[in-house]
């Protein structure tokens, strides 16, 4: 991936985000988030130089 490739965000769709604050969750929520906790630590490993920015200049994933 370059650093030109724009991240496209995990956004929980509300219906899977409805089931696990009821408590409950079904395979496809437990795989969202499985796949979610997987792409966050692909990005833990990247070099500090290409990971996102935020408007303030600091990285995105170290605050």
């Amino acid at each position: 991936m370059t650093s030109e490739q724009h991240l496209a965000p995990f956004r929980m769709p509300d219906r899977l985000f409805a089931e696990l604050a009821a408590g409950g969750g079904s395979a496809a929520a437990v795989a969202f988030l499985e796949r979610a906790e997987g792409a966050r630590r692909l990005l833990l490993l990247r070099p500090e130089n290409t990971m996102p920015r935020s408007h303030s200049g600091r990285s995105v994933a170290g605050g």
